[in-house]
């Protein structure tokens, strides 16, 4: 079984009903400067650590995962299933979607 794709507004009602959900932004620090999805795990895609950061996750909860348009957070994603986590999702269309879905 492999990652779920959703949308801006799923996120929206996932954030409000699970305690459980962690967000991971896997954009660059400079990327990240420009902002981000409030209390967001930050794991840069391109950092040496990025893999063994990932694996040091609890695999028993949930994990959406965004970059900038959805392409290396659905790596990030892919990655994760394989790891052995299973409740994984992408946001497709990364913070860019998020942010014109939210007016950022």
């Amino acid at each position: 079984m492999g990652f779920k794709n959703i949308y801006a507004a799923e996120l929206l009602e996932l954030r409000k009903d699970s305690e459980n959900l962690i967000l991971i932004d896997v954009r660059t620090p400079q990327e990240i400067a420009a902002g981000k999805i409030e209390n967001a795990l930050e794991i840069d895609f391109f950092a040496p650590d990025f893999s063994s950061r990932l694996l040091e996750l609890n695999p028993e909860k949930s994990y959406i995962i965004y970059c900038r348009s959805g392409a290396r957070s659905a790596q990030a994603a892919d990655f994760m299933v394989k790891n052995g986590f299973d409740q994984v999702s992408n946001l497709l269309g990364g913070f860019l979607e998020w942010s014109q879905h939210n007016k950022i």
